[in-house]
Order: structure tokens, then sequence, then C-alpha cells
């Protein structure tokens, strides 16, 4: 079982959702968002979102968004919500 995420440092919990996401804008203005460990709302108002901010200024602009979640394999429930919407 992996430590809970908000039990580690914060420059931990960086590394993690930045090696976690991968993002890729392809031909034709699309995206591709790959999430590999979904990061919940605790996590995310630990580190005070810039990762997440990052992440979808560069995505809102795309025309189409492939969203690949088949390499997660971890992750925190209350993180659900927020990528279905």
């Amino acid at each position: 079982m992996p430590p809970a995420l908000p039990s580690l440092p914060t420059e931990q919990l960086i590394r993690l959702v930045r090696n976690s996401v991968k993002l890729e804008v392809l031909k034709n203005n699309v995206g591709y968002l790959r999430i590999d460990r979904i990061i919940g709302k605790e996590t995310a108002a630990k580190l005070g979102l810039p990762p997440w901010d990052n992440i979808w200024n560069k995505v809102t602009h795309a025309s189409l968004l492939f969203f690949d979640l088949r390499y997660s394999t971890a992750g925190e429930l209350s993180g659900v919500p927020f990528i279905i919407s």
C-alpha cells in the first residue's frame, strides 16, 4: 500500500504530481493528457494547485482532448469528481 499523499513532504508531493501527469499537444491542436495517479482535494489543497493550473491552462485551448487513465494504478478517491468535471 503506497503512503498517504498528504503525509509526504511538499517537495515529494510536487515531484509525484509532475511524474504522474503527462501532457502533450499533438498535431491539429489535439491534447493528450495521461494521469497515472489521481490527486485528491487534500493533496491539491496542500500544494495550492499550481501543478493543476499549469496543466489545465495548456489543455483548455485544445480542440480535442484524449484523456488516458489506462496507467492509473493509484490515487485518492476525492480526486475523481475533479477529473470527471
